[in-house]
């Protein structure tokens, strides 16, 4: 072996050796909703007021009625400007998503609805596809996503339904005061990883409460990976 191919072996990364677990979907706990990306076979559970996309920067509000019952019905020309803009912000979010999977590798993305996010960062969860990763075990995985984070994290390794997983979490605020919570799941498939992250701003219970439940619905279709 020549002494060139010998550097250029000491030079390559391994898979981890680690394949997910084929198991059945999640069962959901009452008024979760379930999130599939056809694309990648990636899936995981929302729970209730959480939904795929963005924040949309011009929600349409119906208009309610006195008593509570069915809102009157609408000017027309109140109708279709209602409508143009429900289009126009759901192109922008087609968009938005398209440009965080190519640029990104971000495969699936929800929001917390019920959260404003006018001046902060939204309560968000989102999987990040990394093909040939090379991270030989979740060690490796882990100090890599701390890295990526730019901020130290709290680790331990958890059983879950799809096998081992490397959880981190980090609080603080930030240099403006505001308060954030980071939480990340890594999931090793041999060469490839996904990591299923949380974030928020002055709101860390919103993803604290569910994070861990949430993480024990990921799954993967077997004929997408």
């Amino acid at each position: 072996m020549t002494f060139g191919l010998s550097l250029l072996l000491l030079g390559c990364k391994h898979g981890s050796g680690v394949a997910l677990k084929n198991t059945v979907p999640a069962p959901l706990p009452p008024g979760w909703t379930f999130a599939l990306d056809n694309e990648s076979g990636v899936s995981v559970g929302l729970p209730s007021g959480w939904r795929m996309g963005v924040p949309r920067a011009m929600p349409s509000i119906p208009s309610p009625s006195e008593d509570g019952g069915t809102p009157p019905p609408m000017d027309p020309a109140l109708a279709q400007l209602t409508h143009d803009m429900d289009a126009q912000s759901a192109a922008a979010e087609k968009k938005q998503l398209a440009t965080m999977r190519e640029k990104d590798g971000i495969v699936l993305h929800a929001v917390d609805g019920s959260k404003t996010t006018l001046a902060e960062e939204p309560t968000r969860l989102y999987v990040k596809y990394i093909p040939d990763a090379g991270w030989v075990n979740l060690d490796d995985a882990g100090h890599a996503e701390a890295s990526s984070q730019h901020r130290e994290m709290q680790k331990e390794i958890l059983d879950l339904p799809v096998g081992k997983s490397m959880r981190l979490t980090a609080q603080g605020r930030n240099r403006i005061g505001d308060e954030e919570c980071h939480v990340s799941y890594i999931f090793l498939d041999g060469n490839d990883a996904y990591v299923l992250r949380f974030a928020s701003t002055n709101s860390p219970d919103a993803i604290l409460s569910i994070e861990k439940d949430v993480a024990k619905t990921f799954r993967v279709l077997p004929k997408k990976k």
